[in-house]
């Protein structure tokens, strides 16, 4: 039921996102959401960075 409501009503609230959106998005998530957010702040401060992570 979850899965057929979302691919009906998915693409009617997608239009309306913003390109940044990420949250549970197709073809998106958190990676694409990190790179982005690195690619912005490399714009802004004119110095690579790098971001270090992991999960437990």
């Amino acid at each position: 039921m979850h899965h057929a409501l979302v691919n009906v009503i998915g693409p009617i609230f997608e239009a309306s996102f913003i390109y940044d959106s990420f949250a549970n998005q197709k073809c998106k998530g958190t990676h694409q959401a990190i790179k982005r957010f690195v690619k912005f702040m490399q714009k802004v401060s004119g110095k690579k960075i790098a971001i270090e992570g992991g999960a437990k």
